[in-house]
């Protein structure tokens, strides 16, 4: 604690009623006390613990130019407040209000465990764990998010740039290899080249995992243990389990 700034230090800790779990981490950075509070304010009851490893991935990312695209990514509000509440889509997965946070922290965490078991670098974790967070940001723009507020409807992945675009531009100018990186998972899947970065291919393997899982498990919501196949309501699908 010796370390700790008491003007603009955030620290994480898990505590299971009165008892301290683990060490008190610094996250680094200052941190305005405003912005942190509206974030405990926003995230869903029950997720709060995506919202603890998002912060505390501010240690992990020692790569400068990207630690500061990702931090100003959580400071900004006007994206962090919607990035919370948002769902992931329409009908198709995660389809409630937050599920836009708990699918893309599924995206994210998930390809950056790949990157690692793989021994893909530093840099390739980094990138995946953005990318994963970030892949679907452009849904913010879309007609099941924004309601009456000039709502959009196409090709979210185009979007993704339009929400992102000062923080690229930013990184773009600081490190064009990891911006090239970084864009090349967030752009629209279709007529696309074989992708040519790893980080591409595992957030989208990895996407698509999550909105399957997220399907299979709706279809048997309320079936009892011994049925062994289900038909979801989105395309009419048929999902079987092995109990």
């Amino acid at each position: 604690m010796q370390n700790a700034n008491p003007n603009g230090t955030l620290l994480v800790v898990e505590i299971t009623g009165k008892q301290v779990k683990s060490k008190p981490v610094i996250i680094r950075g200052q941190h305005d006390e405003n912005t942190l509070l509206n974030h405990f304010a926003w995230v869903p009851t029950g997720l709060e613990h995506i919202q603890c490893v998002l912060w505390r991935m501010l240690n992990a990312i020692k790569i400068q130019e990207l630690w500061e695209f990702y931090y100003s990514v959580l400071m900004d509000d006007e994206l962090m407040e919607p990035f919370y509440k948002a769902k992931a889509s329409h009908h198709h997965h995660h389809s409630y209000d937050g599920g836009l946070l708990v699918h893309s922290f599924e995206v994210a965490t998930s390809a950056a465990d790949l990157c690692r078991r793989y021994n893909l670098g530093h840099a390739t974790i980094c990138i995946a764990f953005i990318a994963g967070l970030l892949h679907d940001i452009g849904k913010l723009k879309m007609y099941y998010n924004e309601g009456d507020n000039m709502p959009a409807c196409g090709q979210h992945e185009a979007f993704n740039f339009m929400v992102l675009a000062a923080p690229l531009e930013r990184l773009h100018r600081a490190a064009p290899n990891m911006f090239e990186a970084l864009s090349s998972a967030l752009v629209a899947k279709t007529g696309q080249h074989p992708p040519q970065y790893l980080p591409e291919t595992i957030v989208r393997l990895c996407d698509k995992l999550s909105a399957e899982i997220a399907q299979c498990r709706d279809a048997f919501t309320g079936m009892p243990e011994y049925y062994w196949y289900a038909r979801s309501d989105i395309e009419k699908r048929i999902f079987k389990r092995l109990g």
